[in-house]
């Protein structure tokens, strides 16, 4: 929406001195006005419709008169948004070019949303053209709520559209508790550029994304996009998940990640494996506080030579235990010392060796790979 350029300019204390006091003579009429010295400035603006726009106070300011430029020392504001106040603004100064139609603040630069997540925006440079509504933090920029800390090499917030546009590379920080700078995250996210919403909470980061976790788990995706209100991530396909060591990996589809729960879920196919074992199946939920992964439908274990097929199927990758699940029967098993599976019933009355002994057929004849089905 274009504003008016009627920018009032109150000085409630009046001048206080000029940086330079002597009187003007005929011989010094050509020389430059020196700037007015203010106890108090106060600067607003006001759209079209005479609703408020926003309103800059300082305790010192200098006012240019020939630029019509003021320096302000401890600017401080407030942005509105349909005449309700949108933004609180802070810098340790401010140069107000031509009555407002551009401001930079400069040193310890703080935005504090007012509504919607409440995030605060900081950043050492804020270059802001009010006619445009933009807001660009082009130093250090970064976001921070009570979990997360975002960062990019510039922000540019689209205060119309309460769009925050992430230019350059992204790093987004998540802390399981209450964000701390005394104490690591535990999870560090690096993407491209990308865009957030303040007011719904949408985010968009190009990719390729990458996750760290504290557990030296490393998760990797094409591209990342969520919603930090519902507090979930989709991690756009192909996804892949390495548990660290010799845990094993996970690669799935485009998957859910609700980062508070500590929970991913995906309806398309999903691979576990470790060494040479794998399960494999459609639909999965793995939950990282219990370190189990469940495959929800078809699942299938194979190894070399064997294979077992089930509805359902789960595997612990901390106790290396798996659990096979079908409407009959349910067989619990673990991977043992030479990384193979022995499953027994959980009733014990039935005992199941994963590895079946091959037919009398010879081993030069090619007999093929022993499967159970139950």
């Amino acid at each position: 929406m274009h504003r008016s350029v009627r920018s009032a300019l109150l000085i409630p204390l009046t001048v206080t001195g000029l940086l330079t006091g002597c009187v003007s003579t005929p011989d010094q009429s050509d020389e430059v006005a020196p700037p007015f010295v203010l106890r108090s400035l106060n600067l607003n603006q006001r759209r079209d419709d005479g609703s408020r726009d926003w309103d800059l106070t300082s305790p010192e300011a200098r006012y240019d008169l020939e630029s019509r430029t003021v320096q302000a020392q401890r600017p401080s504001g407030v942005v509105y948004r349909d005449d309700q106040p949108y933004l609180r603004i802070s810098a340790r100064q401010a140069t107000v070019v031509n009555d407002g139609d551009r401001i930079v603040l400069e040193g310890g630069v703080q935005l504090q949303q007012l509504k919607g997540q409440r995030l605060l925006i900081e950043g050492d440079r804020l270059v802001w053209t009010p006619d445009d509504s933009n807001l660009v933090i082009d130093r250090t920029p970064t976001a921070v709520d009570s979990r997360s800390k975002l960062s990019a090499e510039r922000f540019v917030l689209l205060q119309d559209r309460d769009q925050l546009r992430l230019d350059g590379p992204t790093r987004l920080l998540h802390w399981s508790e209450e964000r701390s700078d005394e104490t690591d995250s535990d999870t560090e996210i690096l993407g491209g550029s990308g865009s957030w919403n303040l007011q719904s909470g949408r985010l968009k980061v190009s990719g390729p994304v990458t996750a760290r976790r504290n557990d030296d788990s490393v998760l990797k995706a094409s591209s990342l996009e969520g919603d930090t209100a519902e507090q979930f991530l989709d991690l756009i396909k192909p996804v892949s998940l390495n548990l660290g060591g010799d845990r094993g990996t996970v690669s799935a589809q485009t998957t859910r990640w609700n980062y508070v729960d500590r929970q991913f879920r995906s309806a398309g196919p999903v691979e576990g494996r470790r060494k040479e074992m794998r399960m494999r199946g459609t639909g999965f939920l793995m939950d990282e506080q219990s370190s189990t992964l469940v495959v929800l439908s078809a699942c299938r274990l194979d190894q070399p030579g064997e294979q077992l097929q089930a509805q359902r199927c789960s595997w612990n990758w901390e106790s290396q235990e798996i659990i096979a699940e079908s409407d009959a029967q349910r067989l619990k098993g673990r991977v043992g010392d030479d990384d193979r599976l022995q499953f027994n019933s959980t009733d014990e009355r039935v005992r199941s060796q994963f590895r079946l002994p091959p037919s009398s057929v010879s081993e030069d004849s090619g007999a093929p790979d022993t499967q159970v089905t139950f």
